[in-house]
């Protein structure tokens, strides 16, 4: 009896991008996934197969012949089921499409997600998007009581949910930030490193409330030769700024959570060599999935890949 193999639709995408770009660093950097968690992917795609789909070479990699036969199936594949997810969820078009979907989020994707959820309502008049600020421990939390249909979540989060039954994709990376009061001498630069922050007093969130970018600072500190000194942790990441100047200290932010005014008391500059990007992933449950719901994530990838305007709202 011939054995059933069941393939990841996303890794099935991850698998044409390599071969559209001939290059693994290119295509992790597009996907927004570690180039050894993409080689992980296609490396278990491939004993799956038992076939070899890449051959690699000096600069990057080509299809093997076995792997232009299975690139065919797989273009093939990907494009009926996004026709597919299409005509399910838009049997008579757009205007007839109608119902709500719940959408939850973090602070630092708020920008792009309205950019997104904008032309999703111009196309979808008559679904209503549902919008909160994610206030679970776990994000994952928040699908399994059904209390969101999708989420925007960072990337360490969704890598340390050991579930198979999710659907997701990333959609943006940000960099990190230290905020500072604007008398810090630090302020005076344009950006800062790593070591400038060793003198310092952190303030950070409690490792309950987010344990990746918990563990991450203090491994990027580590990296950097020093162990942050936390002078105050807090479950509010919206106190961390206010901590940062009360204590006269700095926090570690992504880039774009806060606007911050340039005459104000608060101030935010780059870390130029930190060594975690804040890459943030749509995700749902896949027995959460409904026509809406598949709609939703097929066009929020459509307009990602289409482009989307290098543009920041600056309101909060």
């Amino acid at each position: 009896m011939q054995q059933f193999l069941d393939f990841n639709l996303d890794v099935l995408r991850y698998f044409v991008k390599i071969a559209d770009l001939k290059n693994f660093t290119q295509a992790s950097k597009v996907l927004y996934i570690s180039q050894s968690t993409l080689s992980r992917h296609i490396k278990e795609l491939e004993e799956k197969l038992n076939k070899t789909l890449f051959i690699r070479k000096k600069y990057g990699v080509e299809l093997s012949p076995d792997g232009e036969a299975f690139y065919q199936k797989c273009k093939h594949l990907l494009d009926t089921y996004d026709s597919f997810v299409s005509e399910v969820a838009m049997p008579e078009g757009p205007q007839t499409l109608s119902g709500s979907i719940s959408v939850m989020y973090q602070r630092p994707v708020r920008h792009l997600m309205r950019e997104l959820n904008a032309r999703f309502s111009d196309e979808y008049p008559n679904i209503s998007l549902q919008c909160d600020l994610l206030n679970y421990t776990n994000p994952v939390d928040s699908l399994l009581s059904r209390a969101a249909d999708c989420v925007y979540m960072y990337q360490s989060e969704y890598q340390r949910i050991h579930r198979r039954n999710l659907v997701a994709f990333p959609v943006c990376e940000f960099g990190w930030v230290a905020v500072m009061r604007s008398s810090n001498p630090l302020a005076k630069n344009e950006s800062v490193r790593l070591t400038d922050l060793a003198d310092q007093k952190f303030i950070s969130v409690e490792q309950q409330v987010s344990p990746a970018n918990f563990e991450e600072v203090f491994s990027a500190c580590n990296q950097a030769g020093f162990d942050p000194n936390i002078v105050k942790y807090t479950v509010d990441v919206e106190n961390m700024i206010n901590y940062a100047f009360q204590y006269d200290g700095v926090t570690i932010i992504p880039d774009n959570t806060y606007t911050f005014r340039k005459d104000g008391l608060t101030v935010s500059r780059p870390i130029i060599d930190y060594p975690y990007p804040y890459v943030s992933y749509l995700v749902a449950l896949s027995e959460n999935r409904t026509p809406l719901v598949d709609c939703y994530l097929s066009r929020v990838r459509d307009y990602l890949e289409s482009g989307m305007p290098d543009e920041r709202d600056n309101s909060d």
